[in-house]
C-alpha cells in the first residue's frame, strides 16, 4: 500500500497580498493601511513566516475597536499606546517613516499586538539606512539587512503573540539569509479567516443587481 498524499494549498504571492489587503479593509483599516497589510503579509509568506495567521489573529483581536487608540505615542525613544495595546501596522508605518532617526540605542515599543507584522517595516527601514536593523522581543530576535532576514526564536508560538516590549535598533550581525519563496502555503483555516474578513468589503446584493444577474428578471418577453 502506498503512502497517502497530503494536499498542501499553494497560492501566488499576488493572491495572498490581494486577500490580505481586502481582509484588512474588512477589519476596519483604511485602504492605505490595508495596502500596507497586504504587502506585509506577502513579505512574511515569502520569507517563511505564517503571515496569514499573524494578520488573521490581529484582525480578530481588534475587531470593532477604535483603531485611533492603537496608534503609537512617541516620547524619548519609548513608544506606547494611548489605550492598552499598539497596532503593528500603524506602528510599523510610523517606524518606516522615522527610519533615519533610528540609532544603535534604538527605540522601545510597549504592548504591541502581533509583533511579527513589524518585520516587513523593519526591512524597509534597513533598506533606507543601507545597513542592518535588529528587532527583538522576548525569546525572539531578527536582523534585517535590506536584502533578507535572519532570525531566531525558541518556539513558533512566540512569533505569534502580544509582546510586552519590543526593541528596534540600527545595527546587528546578519546570519544566513535564505532566498525568498515565490509562492505561499498558508494554513487553510487562517486563509478562511482572512476571506471572511474580506467578504465584509463586498456590497450586499440589491434587488436591481439580482435582477440584472438573472438576465430577463421578472419580465416575460416570450
Amino acid at each position: 500500500m502506498g503512502l497517502s498524499r497530503v494536499t498542501v494549498m499553494s497560492f501566488s504571492l499576488n493572491e495572498i497580498e490581494a486577500t490580505a489587503k481586502k481582509a484588512a479593509r474588512g477589519g476596519g483599516y483604511g485602504w492605505g493601511l490595508a495596502e500596507e497589510a497586504g504587502k506585509a503579509v506577502r513579505w512574511l509568506c515569502a520569507h517563511g513566516f505564517d503571515g496569514c495567521k499573524a494578520l488573521a489573529d490581529l484582525l480578530e483581536t481588534i475587531d470593532g475597536a477604535d483603531l485611533t487608540d492603537k496608534r503609537p505615542i512617541i516620547n524619548n525613544g519609548v513608544w506606547r499606546s494611548p489605550s492598552s495595546e499598539l497596532c503593528p501596522l500603524t506602528t510599523g508605518a510610523a517606524l518606516s517613516d522615522r527610519a533615519f532617526s533610528l540609532t544603535t540605542e534604538g527605540v522601545i515599543i510597549h504592548s504591541i499586538l502581533q509583533p511579527l507584522l513589524l518585520l516587513p517595516f523593519v526591512q524597509a527601514a534597513a533598506r533606507q539606512l543601507q545597513g542592518s536593523v535588529t528587532i527583538t522581543w522576548p525569546n525572539v530576535s531578527a536582523v534585517c539587512n535590506g536584502a533578507g532576514i535572519s532570525w531566531n526564536a525558541k518556539s513558533a508560538a512566540q512569533l505569534y503573540c502580544t509582546a510586552d516590549s519590543v526593541k528596534v535598533f540600527f545595527g546587528g550581525e546578519s546570519g544566513n539569509v535564505l532566498p525568498a519563496a515565490t509562492r505561499a502555503e498558508p494554513n487553510e483555516a487562517d486563509l478562511k479567516r482572512l476571506i471572511d474578513f474580506a467578504r465584509r468589503t463586498y456590497a450586499p446584493a440589491t434587488e436591481e443587481s439580482r435582477l440584472l444577474g438573472a438576465g430577463a428578471g421578472t419580465s416575460d418577453n416570450d
